[in-house]
């Protein structure tokens, strides 16, 4: 009995009119109908701003249209003649207990705000974080999607994210890779890099700023071993390392200099 007096005590059910539910009613659907369209014109009103990250009006949006929605509720309520005092009261206490057991979620949630508000990167964009390396295809509230070269999709925590170290790849679209090579003891090393630098630098996909170079890296046991230190497109990484090694082999062979080939001692008993 207890129990039905404090619910009488929070909805007065005795003065209730058929008026009230309907008018309750379109309150209701009036505030989905506004949230609905409020969130499609504060979309496009950010959409069509410069600047701002891509995820962004899609969140705001969403935010924007959940409060109005809440309100609405919390105005049918009152016209049905429940209290708000205690509904308030249970509402505060609900999301204490949901902000406690849902505090990573709310840390991502967080984390991919301000993700989507500062723009480190925007879909499309190749980065490294975390470990992970591959192209964004969306910032969700909870995580941050990636594809990874091996068409891989991988979800990382936007926390996780926004803690750790990144690399966006698509800022600056040139990498700088190395192949390396030896020739014969005997040969004069600046005519060696002289037509191989020249042959890699005419070589479309390697850049020209900074151009190619070629280093001794060590004294071999069969030859001068050196390296072509190169820079390139980040989709050539493998057509360049390809065509640069290819190119040296020719021009050597050209200019009459010899590769080493290592010498393998078979021992039969």
């Amino acid at each position: 009995m207890d129990d039905l007096t404090q619910i009488d005590q929070i909805l007065d059910t005795a003065s209730l009119t058929l008026g009230e539910l309907l008018l309750a009613g379109l309150v209701l659907l009036t505030a989905v109908l506004l949230a609905r369209w409020v969130r499609r014109r504060v979309r496009g009103f950010l959409e069509s701003r410069e600047g701002v990250s891509p995820h962004l009006p899609e969140l705001i949006g969403r935010m924007t249209g959940w409060a109005i929605g809440l309100v609405g509720i919390i105005l049918a309520l009152m016209i049905i003649g429940i209290q708000m005092g205690p509904v308030v009261l249970l509402l505060l206490l609900f999301a204490i207990l949901a902000g406690v057991s849902a505090r990573k979620v709310m840390e991502n949630f967080a984390a991919g705000l301000s993700l989507q508000v500062t723009t480190p990167f925007v879909v499309g964009d190749r980065i490294e974080t975390a470990g992970v390396t591959g192209w964004v295809e969306s910032v969700t509230a909870r995580a941050v999607v990636l594809t990874s070269r091996d068409r891989r999709t991988v979800y990382i925590p936007n926390s996780v994210v926004l803690d750790s170290v990144l690399f966006n790849y698509t800022d600056d679209d040139r990498r700088r890779s190395e192949v390396g090579f030896a020739v014969a003891y005997g040969h004069d090393m600046a005519q060696v890099r002289g037509i191989t630098v020249a042959a890699v630098a005419a070589l479309d996909v390697v850049h020209d700023d900074p151009g190619p170079v070629a280093y001794i890296d060590e004294l071999g046991d069969d030859g001068v071993n050196l390296k072509m230190r190169f820079y390139h497109a980040d989709s050539d990484r493998i057509a360049a390392r390809d065509q640069v090694a290819e190119t040296i082999m020719t021009q050597l062979a050209t200019a009459g200099i010899e590769m080493p080939t290592p010498e393998i001692v078979v021992e039969h008993s």
